[in-house]
């Protein structure tokens, strides 16, 4: 009798456990994963880069632009660093598809240790307020303009690489008063261009 005590406990302990990590799951799948879960992804191009469904038009015209460089034999890397960067900020600063403050854009064309930083910061400052249950008026950039870009290059970690400077201004379907221009650095590595810093 005493043994089948021990497996009963044994089996209620193991039943308590798997009902403890369904709760767990669900609560993350409800509260902290749901930002980007209804996202249906429409086209993955070279170097991993991912259009979705929610995605602009004008988006969606600028990632055909990379799709057709990266496409090219010889890449223009120019051109490559000019629509990664108009990239990120269309996706960044267009907020009107995002569904909370943790639902950044943009985030594909930072360099990965980069990327804690930014989502930090925007989760502080333009993303702070961002509710999919609030309807307040949110900004959609409808227009990128190249004003300079030139090649240099930028350490990291006593690393140097090539790189380049993107002067960008930018346009909303609505001026909301928000940010409308920058300088972007961008980077390259193993063929492969990251945005690593905004001026």
């Amino acid at each position: 009798m005493k043994g089948i005590n021990k497996i009963q406990k044994v089996l209620f302990l193991i039943m308590l456990i798997v009902i403890v990590l369904i709760g767990l799951y669900a609560v993350y799948t409800i509260f902290v994963n749901k930002d980007k879960g209804n996202l249906k992804e429409e086209k993955t191009i070279k170097y991993g880069y991912k259009l979705y469904d929610r995605d602009s038009e004008y988006y969606k015209e600028i990632f055909n632009n990379l799709k057709t460089t990266l496409d090219s034999k010889d890449i223009n890397y120019e051109d490559y660093a000019k629509y990664i960067t108009e990239l990120f900020v269309i996706d960044f600063y267009s907020l009107n598809n995002k569904t909370s403050k943790n639902d950044i854009g943009g985030l594909q064309y930072i360099e990965l240790t980069f990327q804690e930083n930014i989502k930090l910061n925007a989760t502080n400052t333009i993303y702070k307020y961002i509710n999919v249950n609030n309807k307040k008026e949110l900004p959609e950039v409808t227009g990128v303009e190249l004003i300079k870009i030139e090649q240099s290059t930028y350490k990291i970690d006593n690393v140097s690489y090539e790189s380049y400077i993107v002067e960008l201004s930018w346009e909303y379907k609505e001026d909301l008063d928000y940010e409308n221009e920058g300088t972007f650095i961008v980077i390259k590595d193993d063929n492969k261009l990251y945005i690593v810093e905004k001026k």
